[in-house]
């Protein structure tokens, strides 16, 4: 919310501000409390062959997604990404096993119930932020609502991440990891199923869907590190976290990709059946041709910006129809030949002629706005289809984050009591 309200206020240049005292206290911190001397421990041996594959990875997966619409999903340089993707995943795996100092120990995977917290930590970041990414530009954007109200209206979430991450740690310790983490999966696929069904104009619905969202997130992603380090020691407990770290961050990168790429595909097939419908509608209008084209044009822009059409009141406006009547009144004068006619005749000439053209403009007008209730009623139900089918997509795969929670132990394991 907080940083919604910087870019209403200073645009979206207006998030990196925030940065600027957290570096500071930060700095003074470092400089007041951090010991200067550098203790010699030992000659630390860094993965970078590791990292640079795994960068590489990232990198090429990342621009599949957010580029694949733009590029074609079919395209060279899509597939060279997604080969090569998938060839430095496996040379970052075999080079993991066979360096004596891995970025990730690959002992970590072997261990059931970290395999299910680095799941349950990518799968419910990838639904969280996806939630979080979409609705503001579509409260912004289809329902024109503020930046801050957009803000406003997706607190919920938020607020319920804030109230769970701390009582989770609670709950684990009396539910077992297994339910906390079975009641935080199925929040979440509870919220996701009522993203899927609801009806965005009632703001009550996504409320609910957000706190569902929100507070089973923060259910599972509160004990998440906890759970990682199970029953690692030594540097396989320092790996743990710092691994739990990063795939906190691919969720969120995933997230953003995955969705982001989702709408764009799913608002250029709405701008398309939205233009055709406007053009049809248009055409079959019996105005001027030039009253079409500047009706169009308005369609236009608002497809560029992605927004519903905004009500026109009057197409064309008092000046405009004053010219037509201008322009109409000379083309009599000269077609009857009576640029020299007493001023009397030329005033009742005037008068017929301004009489008939606001007539038309009047006639021209109506069905100009009637037009445009049509095209941005349309429009309006294309745009919200798109931002709600990622949405309904995704729902199945709710059911992914709940199978993760067989990979977590019971309340009674350590009892020896079977799990």
């Amino acid at each position: 919310m907080f940083l919604h309200f910087i870019t209403a206020m200073h645009r979206w240049r207006g998030i990196f501000l925030i940065n600027v005292p957290l570096v500071a206290v930060a700095l003074c911190g470092c400089i007041a409390w951090l010991s200067w001397r550098h203790p010699s421990h030992g000659q630390v041996k860094l993965d970078l062959g590791g990292s640079a594959l795994v960068m590489t990875t990232l990198l090429a997966l990342t621009l599949v997604l957010v580029k694949g619409n733009d590029w074609g999903w079919t395209s060279r340089v899509v597939l060279s990404l997604g080969v090569t993707s998938a060839l430095t995943l496996i040379a970052f795996v075999w080079m993991e096993a066979h360096v004596s100092a891995p970025m990730v120990p690959l002992a970590l995977f072997k261990d059931r119930q970290f395999n299910g917290a680095v799941l349950a930590t990518v799968l419910s970041g990838v639904f969280m932020v996806g939630l979080l990414v979409l609705m503001p530009s579509f409260f912004t954007k289809v329902q024109s609502k503020t930046e801050l109200m957009a803000a406003i209206m997706i607190t919920p979430a938020s607020m319920m991440i804030f109230i769970f991450s701390p009582i989770s740690g609670f709950l684990l310790a009396k539910l077992g990891a297994r339910r906390v983490i079975f009641s935080g999966s199925l929040a979440i696929a509870t919220g996701y199923g009522v993203l899927s069904l609801m009806s965005p104009s009632q703001y009550w619905q996504f409320a609910l869907a957000a706190l569902l969202v929100g507070a089973g997130y923060g259910t599972i992603i509160g004990p998440i590190t906890v759970l990682a380090a199970g029953d690692f020691t030594g540097e396989l407990l320092t790996a743990s976290q710092s691994v739990i770290g990063v795939f906190r961050q691919i969720g969120t990168s995933l997230a953003v990709a995955i969705f982001v790429s989702a709408l764009a595909a799913n608002l250029t097939t709405a701008k398309t059946q939205i233009r055709t419908y406007a053009t049809t509608t248009v055409t079959t209008l019996s105005i001027p041709k030039q009253a079409k084209r500047d009706t169009l044009r308005v369609v236009d822009h608002q497809l560029a910006t992605e927004q519903t059409a905004q009500t026109v009141h009057e197409p064309i406006t008092a000046a405009k129809a004053r010219r037509l009547v201008a322009a109409n009144y000379m083309q009599v004068l000269k077609a009857r030949s009576l640029q020299s006619a007493p001023v009397r005749i030329k005033a009742q000439i005037h008068q017929q002629v301004a009489q008939k053209v606001h007539s038309q403009v009047k006639h021209t007008n109506h069905r100009i706005r009637t037009a445009a209730s049509a095209i941005k009623a349309k429009t309006k139900i294309e745009l919200t289809a798109a931002f709600m089918r990622p949405y309904q997509v995704a729902w199945p795969f709710t059911l992914l984050l709940v199978m993760t929670t067989w990979c977590f132990a019971g309340r009674e394991r350590k009892s020896g009591k079977p799990s």
